[in-house]
């Protein structure tokens, strides 16, 4: 058992469920100072995720100093697909005085981004979901969100595989709406092509036979998935049974190596995972080691690996302060020029608005996503793509 002023603290909210350089054999010293608080609001559909990589994080951090000598004290506030509780997880927040909301992955930003601003409390390193996340001046994100991850493979497709006919299937939901005309608008008009098929798959759909012989009779060359988990599953075993063998993209963030075992075996040649995480930085490596030393070898995904990076900025970041405060930390973030993490992602300025689509949202910072492949059953970074900048000119020729 960790000493109690090692161990991360979990809450729900009424409910609950590296330093690098730093290997797993050096000597151990537990943190014993006063906590450094912290908050995470998760969705429901990734916390078990973000959960594992933010867990594995502190335990690992406290073990070998905290910070400073202090140990890190996270509440995880599960939003249970709530607006309303996700305002409530950030008002408890700072009435328990937080230093800030680290990791996040909460859809419900247009109601808790507005109580942090009015506190002054920063969120960052999150999982920037909705609107509110790329405009929010509270919010700090080091990853470009679904938005990027989805961006990423229509420019994979094309700049890296060549692809001149992509197709995707979106969530018929009113944000998924929005997908098909932003990704012909941002990402393949500037490379000269647009989308030869878009298909809406319902949230709920049990056969999804009909919407692959739609998108298939466009001939596509490049399947551009943009699906839940479990439906883009589906989808992707469906097109494969109905012949098609060509490119297919998904977003990565969930699928780990086991996970792609039960739901894609059988169905993983010519498919590249799309995500965040740089699988060939030494920091995904510490990831790796740290989750499969914490028994979390099901959730060594992209998800828990950016909840991991993000605890870890803000240790790293937290360290260089002289004090560890609200107020002080807020005030640093927007200086910050370089945020390392590892080689997860490239470093993040957080001094200048993001330019992507115009200005439109200025809190994206880094638009850069990475591309895997399955490799005899590994999940293993796909060399020949390095960085892909979906909303920048076309890479190569």
């Amino acid at each position: 058992m960790l000493p109690l002023a090692a161990a991360l603290i979990l809450s729900a909210c009424g409910g609950s469920d590296d330093d690098k350089g730093v290997s797993p054999t050096s000597t151990v010293t537990a943190a014993t100072g006063a906590p450094i608080k912290l908050v995470s609001i998760e969705d429901e559909l990734t916390r078990e995720h973000y959960s594992a990589g933010i867990r594995t994080a502190v335990d690992y951090i406290n073990n070998h100093g905290g910070v400073k000598g202090r140990p890190l004290q996270v509440t995880i506030c599960p939003n249970n697909d709530d607006a309303n509780v996700a305002a409530s997880c950030a008002r408890k927040a700072i009435a328990d005085g937080v230093v800030a909301d680290v990791a996040s992955a909460n859809n419900f930003g247009s109601n808790s981004n507005p109580v942090y601003e009015a506190a002054g409390v920063s969120v960052f390193g999150d999982s920037p979901l909705t609107s509110a996340d790329f405009t929010s001046k509270a919010v700090f994100p080091l990853q470009g969100g679904s938005i990027s991850s989805v961006g990423g493979q229509v420019a994979l497709s094309i700049d890296v595989l060549k692809a001149k006919r992509v197709a995707v299937a979106y969530l018929n939901v009113a944000a998924g709406e929005t997908l098909p005309p932003l990704l012909d608008n941002a990402v393949l008009k500037p490379r000269g092509l647009s989308l030869v098929a878009k298909v809406a798959v319902p949230r709920t759909v049990t056969d999804v036979a009909p919407q692959v012989a739609n998108l298939l009779r466009a001939n596509p060359d490049a399947v551009v998935v943009a699906l839940t988990t479990d439906l883009a599953s589906k989808f992707i075993r469906a097109v494969r049974q109905a012949g098609y063998k060509g490119t297919v993209t998904l977003p990565s963030p969930v699928y780990s190596e086991s996970l792609v075992k039960s739901q894609l075996s059988g169905a993983t040649d010519n498919l590249y995972l799309v995500g965040f995480a740089n699988h060939a930085a030494p920091a995904y490596a510490d990831f790796v080691e740290q989750m499969k030393a914490a028994g979390r070898d099901d959730f060594i995904d992209d998800a828990a690996a950016m909840a991991w990076m993000g605890v870890n900025a803000f240790a790293k970041i937290a360290a260089s302060m002289p004090d560890i405060t609200r107020e002080a930390f807020t005030k640093l973030l927007p200086t910050l020029t370089a945020v390392d993490t590892g080689g997860i992602t490239p470093s993040v300025d957080l001094s200048k608005p993001g330019t992507a689509l115009g200005g439109q949202l200025p809190r994206l910072f880094n638009t850069t996503t990475f591309a895997s492949v399955v490799k005899d059953g590994k999940i293993v970074a796909f060399d020949k793509s390095g960085k892909l900048a979906p909303f920048a000119a076309p890479q190569g020729g």
